[in-house]
């Protein structure tokens, strides 16, 4: 299974760039300062407000100054209340409240609206454009996991790197020296900040191979692009 997924990847050549559902239509987030945007059918039981929350507008109360983008009006009970905010230090998130609770706080720059299906997209407290799904269960959004993130960013190695058959790093395919153009095809996250850890490299002649990305130094990325925005 996980060669298929593989083959399938290296197939698609997904440009790193925000994505437009063709049944969505967007807008630019009132004072996002981030070129936040959001998608939504205009047809569907979405209220649109995009105003910055001041003590003219009721907003729920969050720790940082937001943009209301407006309500989803489930039901005749249930109303969802989206909102967007850059943080303090750039890191730009969307806030869903259902009852007062927080039911989605996730980094990202675009939200595609789908009503009990979202799409958050963005490189937000990351180090590439992570794409994810998220679905509306029991008066919550849960994200729909994936077996890998698409990364697909090529770049000359920065400095030399060994690649392994598996994600174990034991038996090793090949040495790539600095300056080596590679793609970073794909990636797998973990621990308690959802991390990158692990990344599938495509040599410049074809060869596959897993490299460990916790040994990646901060302070010069494994190639030019990528790098973590955030905190």
């Amino acid at each position: 299974m996980k060669g298929i997924i593989i083959i399938i990847l290296l197939i698609a050549n997904t440009a790193f760039a925000q994505f437009n559902f063709s049944d969505l239509d967007y807008i630019d987030i009132e004072s996002s300062y981030l070129n936040g945007k959001f998608g939504f059918k205009k047809a569907s039981e979405f209220q649109l407000i995009n105003k910055f929350c001041n003590d003219s507008i009721d907003c729920y109360k969050y720790d940082d100054s937001t943009t209301l983008i407006g309500y989803w009006n489930v039901n005749d009970k249930i109303k969802v209340e989206f909102h967007y905010t850059k943080a303090p230090s750039d890191d730009p998130t969307f806030i869903a409240v259902y009852n007062e609770e927080i039911i989605l706080e996730e980094a990202g720059s675009t939200l595609h609206f789908k009503g009990k299906t979202l799409y958050v997209e963005g490189n937000a407290n990351s180090y590439f454009n992570k794409r994810r799904k998220f679905q509306f269960i029991d008066n919550s959004y849960q994200e729909v996991n994936q077996p890998f993130y698409h990364i697909g960013i090529k770049g000359l190695l920065n400095y030399p790197v060994q690649i392994y058959k598996t994600d174990n790093f034991i038996e090793k395919v090949a040495y790539l020296p600095k300056d080596y153009e590679i793609e970073v095809l794909l990636g797998q996250t973990g621990g308690e900040y959802n991390d990158l850890e692990k990344v599938l490299i495509k040599t410049e002649f074809g060869l596959i191979g897993w490299f460990n990305f916790k040994e990646v130094d901060f302070g010069k990325p494994l190639i030019d692009g990528l790098h973590y925005h955030g905190d």
